[in-house]
């Protein structure tokens, strides 16, 4: 099942970085790099201010008191316009009820960087499928009503080059270069599962897992179901075999990042789908965000805003 939104649950429920490889810019500043200084997520640990500046808290207001708003998923700064999610995550919602919290942090205590901007445009996938446990396609773009204003703690992801990719057989699942590359993941979805007393994080957490093949993922993921459960070369699964730790619900539309050679955070994936939260062999699944590029860069054109040219200076960084 989907990894649901805690918007949901209320109502109810890469990019291959080689050594040496570049990563795709779509905003006019620096991406990929914290500039605050360093020192739930299933079994994660509380990131620091600033750690993630393009971290995202998507929330939803409420249609007669747009002061109060529900926290439901989140959401990655490509561009000073645009936000990558999760389509599971909006699919179903209004524009005009969703509400970005840029530069969020602490869910309770606002800090004097964060900026709550509306959503003018809700583009998803036009290939995006969900049927029964499966989902395809899993992405979308917030279009924002105002540009972000850049700051310390408000700065763009990279996204990956799908020509660095390195990936293109549908069949062979298991030649994937980014298998076994560590990746983090972040948000302030539920700690653990309902049923074992998660709550929802107030402070952003993160927790490093692994890239695994599509193989053992998919193995893993049929010894729970008892059937068959087809992956696309169109996603990524990443985890731990002995579980622990994991993104959980409310993590969805989170970018899923991985440190280059540059140490610039790629987002190469997006929190889109799994089975519990930490289960044991039982890893996320993830969209993956470098079959999709073409489509971005096409949209956020489409849109009339400016992207860099991707063979310029301005996107290699």
């Amino acid at each position: 099942m989907a990894k649901l939104s805690l918007f949901s649950l209320l109502l109810l429920t890469v990019y291959v970085v080689k050594e040496s490889s570049q990563a795709v810019n779509l905003a006019e500043v620096e991406c990929g790099y914290p500039k605050a200084p360093f020192v739930r997520i299933k079994n994660g640990v509380d990131a620091q201010a600033g750690e993630f500046p393009w971290h995202v808290a998507l929330h939803i207001a409420d249609v007669y008191n747009s002061s109060f708003t529900i926290y439901t998923c989140v959401g990655a700064i490509i561009h000073k316009r645009f936000v990558m999610t999760a389509a599971h995550c909006v699919q179903s919602l209004r524009a005009e009820s969703i509400v970005a919290m840029i530069g969020s942090h602490s869910q309770s205590k606002p800090s004097k960087f964060e900026q709550r901007i509306q959503v003018e445009n809700v583009i998803v996938h036009p290939s995006y499928l969900i049927t029964g446990s499966q989902v395809y396609n899993d992405i979308a773009l917030l279009e924002l009503t105002e540009d972000v204003t850049w700051n310390r703690l408000v700065l763009p992801v990279c996204l990956p080059d799908e020509k660095e990719d390195g990936h293109e057989s549908r069949d062979d699942l298991d030649s994937d270069p980014l298998v076994g590359r560590p990746v983090t993941v972040a948000g302030w979805g539920l700690t653990d599962e309902v049923k074992e007393g998660g709550e929802l994080a107030d402070t952003l957490q993160k927790v490093e897992l692994e890239v695994l093949s599509l193989t053992k993922c998919r193995e893993w993921i049929e010894e729970l179901l008892g059937r068959y459960y087809p992956l696309r070369e169109t996603q990524l699964c990443a985890g731990l075999e002995e579980g622990l730790k994991d993104s959980c619900t409310g993590d969805s539309g989170g970018p899923l990042l991985l440190k280059n050679a540059e140490n610039q955070r790629v987002a190469i994936g997006v929190v889109s789908t799994g089975f519990g939260c930490g289960r044991p062999r039982q890893p996320g699944v993830y969209t993956r965000v470098s079959k999709f590029l073409e489509w971005i860069i096409d949209t956020i054109k489409e849109s009339g805003h400016y992207v860099p040219d991707r063979g310029s200076e301005e996107t290699v960084r």
